[in-house]
């Protein structure tokens, strides 16, 4: 059965178009006012340039003062070449404020950043509505560690949206924790979710379940993480 991190790696390479990385390449974006304590994520948005081959572009990110980075990874936009999204969990209530940075890696490894970015965390912060490909990718995020022997639940966020991890040996497996924190207290993102169905994640040759949140009934396919590897 093929290894589900060298599935995902071969379509992250099928997929990310050839735009950046080389000497003069950079990473642009803006970030948002506010990051919101419940319901949903805050998109964000960057624009890579240059003229090497893009292989991931990962989004750094922490809650102020209570753990290392952990990451997700960010996915190119359609008919738009150079620029990626992606999503981090959503910050628990009583964070004050949110780290990220955004990091391009190219085909032969090169490495090129956005400074770090500092975003207050406000109840009420309006976050923009959501497509049906974004709300499944907010939804089913893929988070991974940067350092061994960190929590499999990100301090300072909520669990709502997190279904698997990538840990500090680059295997990927089903986030049981926050399945289980799930399965006992039910969502925690503070806003309805109309369903959730089981699906099949992959990790190291074995199928091993998890869960995939939608927000309506009708048979999907589900979606398969983007966030694969140890960047």
């Amino acid at each position: 059965m093929t290894d589900l991190k060298h599935l995902f790696a071969a379509l992250i390479l099928a997929t990310i178009p050839a735009t950046a990385g080389a000497q003069g390449s950079s990473v642009t974006h803006t970030p948002p006012g506010c990051f919101p304590d419940r319901c949903r994520s805050m998109k964000i948005v960057a624009e890579v340039t240059g003229t090497e081959r893009v292989d991931q572009v990962v989004l750094y990110f922490n809650a102020d003062g209570l753990s290392e980075d952990y990451y997700t990874t960010m996915r190119p936009s359609n008919g738009n070449a150079g620029s990626y999204w992606g999503y981090i969990p959503v910050a628990l209530e009583g964070v004050e404020k949110v780290n990220y940075r955004i990091e391009a890696i190219d085909a032969s490894g090169r490495r090129v950043a956005t400074e770090g970015f500092k975003v207050e965390v406000r109840t009420g912060c309006a976050a923009p509505e959501l497509t049906e490909e974004e709300k499944q990718i907010a939804r089913n995020l893929v988070i991974g560690y940067t350092k061994p022997d960190q929590k499999a639940i990100p301090p300072g966020f909520r669990c709502g949206g997190i279904v698997a991890l990538v840990n500090a040996q680059g295997e990927m497996m089903p986030n049981e924790e926050c399945r289980e924190k799930l399965a006992r207290n039910g969502d925690d993102l503070l806003c309805p979710i109309a369903w959730k169905k089981s699906a099949l994640v992959m990790a190291g040759g074995a199928a091993v379940g998890a869960v995939i949140i939608t927000e309506n009934d009708q048979d999907e396919d589900p979606l398969v993480p983007l966030s694969t590897a140890r960047p």
